[in-house]
């Protein structure tokens, strides 16, 4: 998760006179996205924005008050917000490798019922699947018997359908829920 929301408020909290929404107080103005954008780097990258050169044509306040801001935010609660957890930059398709051969799930976007395929050899008998949500949340740890998947009872969003032999991870799927 990304906590541009508890980062918006913090700001507006220190400094009420920033203005982060454009004039018709619904959309983001340039600073407010420029705060999400920072919130957004560290979560993905896992550094810091501080002393980060892009200032998007902004002064020097309120670029590195937004740059503080989201650090501040970003690192004052990491377990709350599941940072750390999953590495989005590595987990960027629903393709995989498993025994050196391609898996992929399909279809994806699901609706009920996603389907494993593998040109490698996968041995029911010693896979687990564990499907997590994006927030961390684990939905369910199963011995996979086939290779189909009932997902009917997620609810919309996006997963991970990691495979499993014993506790070692093979691979992590990222798929859709309708």
């Amino acid at each position: 998760m990304a906590p541009a929301g508890e980062a918006w408020r913090k700001s507006i909290g220190l400094d009420p006179k920033l203005e982060l929404y454009s004039s018709d107080q619904s959309h983001p103005a340039l600073e407010g996205s420029y705060l999400t954008a920072c919130v957004i780097y560290e979560v993905l990258f896992g550094k810091s924005v501080i002393g980060n050169t892009y200032t998007a044509g902004m002064l020097k306040y309120p670029t590195e008050f937004l740059q503080q801001v989201a650090d501040d935010v970003v690192n004052d609660s990491l377990e709350v917000w599941n940072i750390g957890k999953f590495d989005p930059c590595k987990i960027t398709t629903s393709e995989g490798h498993f025994k050196e051969k391609n898996t992929r799930i399909y279809p994806n976007p699901v609706k009920d019922e996603l389907i494993i395929s593998s040109s490698g050899e996968m041995d029911e008998n010693s896979i687990k699947i564990r499907i997590t949500g994006m927030t961390g949340r684990r939905y369910e740890l199963k011995d996979l018997f086939s290779d189909k998947v009932d997902v009917s009872h997620l609810p919309a969003g996006m997963y991970f359908l990691e495979i499993l032999t014993g506790n070692i991870k093979k691979e992590a799927l990222k798929f859709i829920k309708q």
